[in-house]
């Protein structure tokens, strides 16, 4: 049994990684970083063979690695997350003002070559129209080719001031500032109501202050322009699910994983609502193919409970010590206190488990 996190799994055919770009203190727009990250993972993925994860993907992913708990990610864990998605290039830069005025400073990189690409620009004032096209044309030199510079598909929407307010919101929502967040997500919506992004970020946050009702009918808006958005229809099965309205939020979950079948955290929330019905066969489906496409989910964890539960020893033993490998974050306090493994503490393998979690750090 492995006694900590690989730094390989299944690649997750994404091409491209663009790492969060960085803010220094003395620069006061701290909200253009989100902006100007988003700008770039866009950029490089519309029209593209490439494919970049999406911020929110990756910040997921990057929850998951023992060494991602610090803000700034050391380079051996942003390497693991390069392997882990099968990313050919890297994109990381930081925002900072000086005496010249605003400046970005980056680097494009391929891992697999060592090669290394600077990119960089300085504006005199920082507005975000002219940051977003100087970045896009030193990605344009740094990877040889032409990147898109269609507003709408970029941005999502025309409204340069539903943008702004917008990513003004996430940067208030990421650091827990929900009042905040909310009051500008519904100015970016109020400047441009067929905005997608406000609104799932808006629901996001009516969630999280446990407003369930809200967030389904900010997210039953959203289908009227976009009856396909799967992140919606994500989203909208989770609020169902808080309100113990099961089989609506399987239905919405469903629909979600169809428009988005590869995406392993609609699958995995599947498993999660059967696993709470009691469907077990089914809930091990989902579990399975989520693990099949990402094996560092904590799916490992949901199955070894499902297997203790029905008295599958072997199966309970197998995925505890997987989950060891692959999402060990908390596993001990919840071996030693969930219930349903008390019939399998005389085992020999469980104790062994145990003991080995207990001497790492």
């Amino acid at each position: 049994m492995g006694t900590c996190a690989p730094a390989f799994a299944y690649s997750g055919d994404f091409d491209a990684l663009v790492f969060d770009f960085d803010v220094e203190e003395n620069f006061s727009e701290k909200w253009a970083a989100p902006a100007l990250t988003d700008y770039a993972i866009r950029a490089v993925s519309l029209n593209s063979k490439e494919r970049a994860m999406p911020r929110d993907a990756l910040k997921r992913l990057a929850s998951r690695w023992a060494a991602s708990g610090r803000r700034e990610m050391a380079f051996e864990t942003r390497d693991a997350l390069r392997q882990h998605t099968g990313a050919g290039f890297i994109v990381d830069g930081s925002l900072s003002r000086d005496r010249s005025g605003f400046q970005f400073t980056g680097s494009v990189i391929n891992p697999d070559t060592g090669l290394v690409r600077d990119i960089s620009f300085t504006l005199k004032e920082f507005e975000i129209e002219a940051a977003r096209g100087a970045l896009r044309g030193t990605l344009e030199t740094a990877l040889g080719r032409k990147l898109p510079n269609n507003r709408t598909e970029l941005l999502g929407t025309t409204s340069l001031a539903a943008s702004v307010a917008h990513w003004k919101g996430v940067w208030h929502y990421e650091r827990n500032e929900t009042e905040k967040a909310i009051a500008l997500f519904q100015q970016s919506l109020s400047a441009d109501p067929a905005f997608i992004e406000p609104a799932l970020s808006l629901a996001r946050a009516q969630m999280d202050k446990a407003a369930f009702s809200d967030a389904a009918g900010t997210l039953r808006k959203v289908f009227s322009s976009a009856p396909k958005e799967p992140r919606a229809h994500f989203l909208l099965g989770l609020a169902l699910h808080l309100q113990r309205q099961k089989l609506l939020s399987l239905e919405s979950l469903s629909t979600a994983s169809s428009l988005d079948p590869r995406n392993p955290e609609y699958l995995f929330q599947l498993g999660v609502v059967h696993k709470e019905s009691f469907r077990y066969p089914e809930a091990i489906s989902y579990f399975e193919k989520t693990l099949a496409i990402d094996k560092s989910y904590d799916a490992w964890f949901s199955l070894a409970e499902i297997y203790a539960t029905t008295k599958q020893e072997k199966k309970a033993i197998y995925n505890l010590e997987q989950a060891a490998v692959w999402s060990r974050a908390g596993l001990l306090n919840r071996l030693k206190n969930d219930a349903d493994f008390n019939w399998l503490r005389s085992n020999a393998r469980f104790q062994l488990l145990i003991k080995q979690l207990e001497r790492q750090p």
